[in-house]
């Protein structure tokens, strides 16, 4: 197959802007809102991580007169991330173009929907890396029965339960595993719909000053900087398949609580980070668009890639809640 020469080929800056941009806007998607992001130069690259135990212990001491200090110091460990690249083109002909009332839109509507396709696959990732048990310290799970164990709770879609108290729970469950509190609420739509309708919630909701139910309201009860509702979606049917479009939830029955800090630092602990390569020639966060004339095909063709690394900082900042709808 021929392959177009350099000449032929470069990085579009205005339409990474616009890529940027739809992504930044597009609220259907959560990577960027509940992860902290780390623009790196190098595709890879190591991180130090303080021992925790280190910062817990009580090691001050009364000193005595003429006596030395008590000592104490801290270890670090070193970890890695190492950011992966995907990428998806269109090819756009000649003719398309030259029939179009505004040939721009051509290229607008290309940058959409490989925007939404890259922002999907990457709430994909984010979900079975993350939104599952076996990721975190520690899980928990909703039951049916009406005695519970240790992680357990009532299901939430079920008389009497109390996801408030439960979510007190957690809180205080991480907090003594940590010295830190969850501060973001991630659930999915069909646990969110549960919630709306909890008679727990609808109760404290009629002593506010609206009596209706935002996220921010939920965010505000369940004592979070954030409550975010996963709402991708995904089509599971193949092209060319008799059913065209078969919708599919990326999240379902579940809620995760992590600890996510305003921003990242030395010494700040973060329950997950997303490495993403600014380093690569013509990338925006980890971004980049480029248009590629395909002279052998009469067609220009808008290519997006995305490197970047969704990376689980401290299992122990973070705990998911399964089996929530009865």
């Amino acid at each position: 197959m021929p392959q177009p020469i350099m000449s032929q080929i470069h990085a579009n800056r205005p339409l990474t802007n616009m890529s940027v941009a739809y992504r930044q806007s597009d609220k259907d998607f959560i990577t960027d809102r509940v992860s902290n992001v780390v623009d790196v130069q190098n595709k890879s690259n190591t991180y130090f991580k303080f021992n925790k135990e280190d910062w817990f212990r009580d090691d001050m001491q009364e000193r005595a007169v003429g006596s030395e200090s008590a000592g104490t110091g801290f270890n670090m460990s070193t970890d890695s991330y190492q950011c992966r690249s995907y990428a998806l083109h269109i090819d756009i002909p000649d003719e398309h173009r030259e029939n179009a009332d505004d040939p721009i839109n051509l290229d607008r509507a290309a940058v959409d929907l490989l925007t939404r396709k890259a922002m999907l696959q990457r709430d994909v990732l984010w979900q079975s890396k993350f939104f599952a048990t076996g990721k975190w310290a520690t899980d928990w799970s909703g039951q049916a029965a009406t005695n519970y164990g240790a992680g357990q709770v009532k299901k939430w879609d079920l008389s009497g339960s109390n996801p408030m108290m439960d979510c007190e729970q957690i809180k205080l469950t991480v907090h003594t595993l940590t010295g830190l509190r969850p501060n973001v609420m991630v659930v999915a739509p069909d646990t969110h719909a549960v919630l709306l309708n909890n008679a727990e919630i609808l109760d404290r909701v009629k002593y506010t000053q609206r009596g209706v139910i935002t996220n921010e309201l939920l965010a505000s009860m369940f004592g979070m900087d954030d409550y975010v509702v996963a709402n991708a979606i995904k089509n599971t049917a193949k092209e060319g398949a008799a059913t065209a479009f078969a919708g599919s939830r990326v999240f379902s029955d579940g809620a995760l609580f992590l600890y996510k800090p305003p921003a990242v630092g030395v010494e700040v602990p973060s329950a997950l980070a997303n490495f993403q390569w600014s380093g690569k020639s013509g990338a925006m966060k980890g971004m980049r668009v480029r248009r590629i004339r395909m002279e052998h095909l009469e067609s220009d063709r808008i290519e997006l890639s995305f490197s970047y690394d969704l990376k689980l900082i401290g299992t122990d900042l973070g705990l998911f809640v399964n089996d929530l709808i009865g």
